[in-house]
């Protein structure tokens, strides 16, 4: 399993960090976790196309971790790469709706008759598909918020939040695996509800007993404190403040 932190940064503007997006290729899937805004492009430089990718996978639906959707659906229609392959799109209750209020807006633009969309609910469940395993959890954020957890037929896995305040099911969506990729969004002081601060993304992490913990989703604010010494506050493991393109392999 290889994973790739695409965008490292959050819907506000930031030349250091591209919005909420991670790349998971794991056997012959491209899973991707949230695309926010620039994220197709930002996926270029990691050598991922459109084109490439399996599946989408996404938290909720606020626009700094869904914005490229409506962008992926236009681009698969290009006519000199136009998708043939089916694509699978999961998020949290609500995405159905979602969806819909996207075509009724843009209509053909982004829709193919050429491959197969398959759109998925999800909060509480389990699923097997080609080349992993998906689990997800409820966050505790102020829409319906998914978390996923990725297992390949290793027993390699990844643990993805989305935006989350510290609760329950985060601790269970990330017991014992193998990287957690939680936010840490503002520092200190800036505490704004459904988010996690640093050393509540620390906590998270020594609770659950993660193998690796990166933490994204960072507020241009964050560039002027130390994230990983408040992190250090409360985990003592291996510890990555990602930067965009961080790359892993587990």
């Amino acid at each position: 399993m290889e994973i790739t932190i695409i965008g490292s940064g959050t819907g506000v503007p930031s030349l250091r960090r591209c919005s909420p997006c991670v790349v998971v290729r794991v056997g012959g899937s491209v899973a991707v976790l949230d695309t926010g805004p620039g994220s197709l492009r930002k996926m270029l430089e990691a050598d991922v196309t459109y084109a490439d990718i399996t599946a989408v996978h996404y938290t909720h639906t606020h626009v700094d971790h869904v914005n490229d959707f409506a962008q992926l659906l236009f681009a698969s229609k290009y006519d000199e790469n136009p998708r043939t392959e089916p694509l699978l799109v999961t998020g949290p209750p609500g995405f159905k709706g979602f969806y819909e209020r996207l075509v009724a807006l843009y209509g053909d633009q982004i829709i193919s008759d050429r491959y197969e969309l398959t759109i998925e609910e999800l909060s509480r469940d389990e699923r097997e598909y080609k080349d992993y395993k998906l689990k997800t959890r409820p966050m505790a954020h102020m829409v319906p918020c998914t978390g996923y957890r990725i297992e390949d037929e290793r027993g390699a896995s990844l643990a993805y939040s989305g935006d989350t305040g510290y609760c329950e099911d985060v601790l269970a969506l990330a017991k014992d695996v193998d990287v957690l990729v939680t936010e840490a969004a503002l520092p200190p002081g800036y505490e704004l509800e459904g988010h996690l601060e640093p050393e509540s993304a620390g906590r998270i992490g020594a609770q659950a007993g993660v193998g690796t913990l990166v933490v994204v989703h960072l507020y241009p604010v964050c560039d002027q404190y130390d994230t990983e010494a408040q992190v250090r506050k409360s985990y003592q493991g291996r510890l990555l403040v990602a930067e965009d393109l961080l790359r892993l392999e587990v």
